[in-house]
C-alpha cells in the first residue's frame, strides 16, 4: 500500500530549477595583474518534487564523497640550498592549491628555482611546470621565500582522495554545502574555488550516487525475524536515502534503521514481509528520480 502522498511526488517529475552561479572574482581593474585565472563562485539551484534525502544526498556527496584531485609530494621530492626553508611547510603550501579537476591523476609537476639577486624573491606556483605545459591551478599562488644565492627543486603529482585529510587540503567540490527546504521546493547552495565548473559538480554527484545505489548486492541475512543488509564501504549517504524512501513506498513497513559500523559499512535493519521486493523496487525507484535531474 503506498500513501497518496507517495502516488503525488511519484507521478510528478523530479526538476532542478533555478541554476545560479555567481563569480567570487575580484572587480578592482586596478588589481587585475594578481586575480586569479580560476576563479572562486557560489553556486545554488532548487529541486523539486522530491523528499528531502534526495538534495541531502547531493549535498554530502558534494562536501565529502566525490574524488577529488590536488597536489603531493615526499620531504625527499625538495631539495634545497636555503638553511631557512622549512620542508614541512613547503610541502604543506603544495597539498593546499586547488587543482583542476580535468587534469589527469599521475600529472608529474617540477619546480627548479635558482636565486641569482642579492634580495629575498618570492617563489609563485607558476613555476611548478608539467611535460606538456598543462596548467592546473592557479599561477599568481605565493610558495615560499628564496635566499640570494640559494635555489630548490621541487617534483609533485596529483592525487586524487576524498574529504578532509590530516596535513592536505581538502579534496571536497563544495565547502559551505547546504540544502534547505524552500517553499515546496529544496534549496541546494556550495561554494567552489574554481577547480571545476558548477554543473559538472553538480552532474558527477548525481552520477555518483546513481552509481552507488545500482552497485548495492541485495544479500540479506535473518536475526530473530529482522532482516539485515550490509553495504559495504558506504555511507550514510546512501543509507538515508534507502531508509526515507522504503518509508515512503511501503507504510506498512513495520521499522527500518540504518547503522554505520566501525568498519566502514552500512547496515539496515528492515522488519517486512519481503525485503528483496521491498529493496529492488525502492532502488530502482530512487536511481528513476536521480537521472531525471538533468542539471
Amino acid at each position: 500500500m503506498i500513501l497518496l502522498y507517495s502516488i503525488i511526488i511519484m507521478l510528478k517529475r523530479p526538476t532542478i530549477n533555478h541554476f545560479n552561479v555567481i563569480s567570487l572574482a575580484p572587480t578592482n581593474k586596478a588589481y587585475a595583474h594578481l586575480f586569479p585565472k580560476y576563479s572562486a563562485y557560489t553556486a545554488s539551484f532548487e529541486i523539486s518534487n522530491v523528499l528531502s534525502s534526495v538534495p541531502s544526498a547531493i549535498r554530502r556527496t558534494i562536501c565529502n564523497e566525490l574524488p577529488i584531485k590536488g597536489l603531493n609530494c615526499g620531504l625527499n621530492d625538495i631539495t634545497t640550498t636555503d638553511v631557512f626553508h622549512i620542508h614541512e611547510m613547503i610541502l604543506s603550501r603544495l597539498r593546499m592549491i586547488p587543482v583542476q579537476q580535468s587534469v589527469k591523476i599521475g600529472t608529474t609537476y617540477n619546480l627548479k628555482a635558482t636565486n641569482d639577486t642579492h634580495e629575498l624573491i618570492t617563489v609563485y606556483s607558476k613555476e611548478l611546470r608539467s611535460a606538456d605545459r598543462i596548467v592546473a591551478f592557479n599561477e599568481n599562488i605565493p610558495l615560499f621565500t628564496l635566499a640570494a644565492g640559494t635555489s630548490i627543486t621541487i617534483q609533485c603529482k596529483v592525487v586524487e582522495n576524498y574529504g578532509y585529510v590530516r596535513e592536505y587540503g581538502a579534496f571536497t567540490a563544495g565547502i559551505n554545502v547546504v540544502s534547505m527546504p524552500n517553499g515546496n521546493n529544496w534549496l541546494v547552495k556550495f561554494t567552489n574555488n574554481g577547480t571545476a565548473t558548477a554543473k559538472h559538480i553538480v552532474t558527477s554527484a548525481v552520477k555518483n550516487i546513481i552509481a552507488r545505489l545500482s552497485g548495492i548486492d541485495l544479500e540479506f541475512i535473518s536475526e530473530g525475524g529482522i532482516h539485515v543488509l550490509t553495504i559495504p564501504h558506504e555511507t550514510k549517504t546512501i543509507g538515508h536515502l534507502i531508509q526515507q524512501h522504503v518509508l515512503q513506498l511501503y507504510p506498512n513497513c513495520n521499522y527500518i534503521i540504518c547503522h554505520r559500523t566501525q568498519e566502514g559499512s552500512i547496515t539496515l535493519r528492515v522488519q517486512c514481509d519481503d525485503p528483496m521486493e521491498i529493496f529492488t523496487t525502492t532502488i530502482k525507484h530512487l536511481v528513476d528520480i536521480y537521472r531525471q535531474l538533468n542539471v
